[in-house]
């Protein structure tokens, strides 16, 4: 079984801090993104994967979650997995890729999101969501940038989302 260094969450996939620092500080030698869009799109995929001076994997949620089932992503290297949005990391735990860590980075904004920590946004809906499984024992982190203080989900949380408990 390989070993995750990082699961997370930024709205960027591969760019120039996952190369130039969350590598480095991880101790990756392999990247997983899962999204299903980029995965359906050649395009995105190659960009995705020539960015990265290390193997990058694009899979679906689907083909992630099945992958884990089968062998846990295989029996070599360390991982950092990335996805972009809130809504597949979730889908993905909840169909069995069971990660005990997320960390939230860059998760851009939009109506209906509020600002958490920096640039991390989010809508009351994946707040709840995330919550959940924060309860149900997978720990939460905010963190925009690797120089960042990494900021607990409580309670952090509930100064942009009282409603979430």
């Amino acid at each position: 079984m390989a070993t995750i260094s990082l699961v997370r969450v930024d709205s960027r996939l591969v760019h120039g801090q996952v190369v130039t620092g969350w590598i480095r500080i991880t101790r990756a030698d392999r990247i997983i993104v899962i999204d299903d869009k980029v995965r359906a799109d050649p395009f995105l995929t190659q960009i995705n994967q020539m960015a990265t001076p290390i193997p990058c994997e694009v899979m679906s949620v689907d083909e992630a979650v099945a992958a884990w089932k089968e062998n846990q992503f295989g029996n070599r290297g360390n991982l950092l997995v990335l996805f972009q949005y809130v809504g597949p990391a979730c889908e993905a735990y909840e169909k069995g890729f069971k990660f005990p860590l997320l960390q939230l980075g860059n998760v851009s904004g939009g109506p209906g999101r509020k600002n958490i920590v920096g640039p991390i946004t989010l809508t009351e809906e994946e707040a709840q969501m995330l919550n959940r499984y924060y309860k149900e024992g997978m720990d939460i982190e905010f963190c925009p940038h690797m120089e960042n203080k990494r900021t607990p989900w409580q309670p952090t949380i509930g100064k942009a989302y009282p409603s979430v408990k």
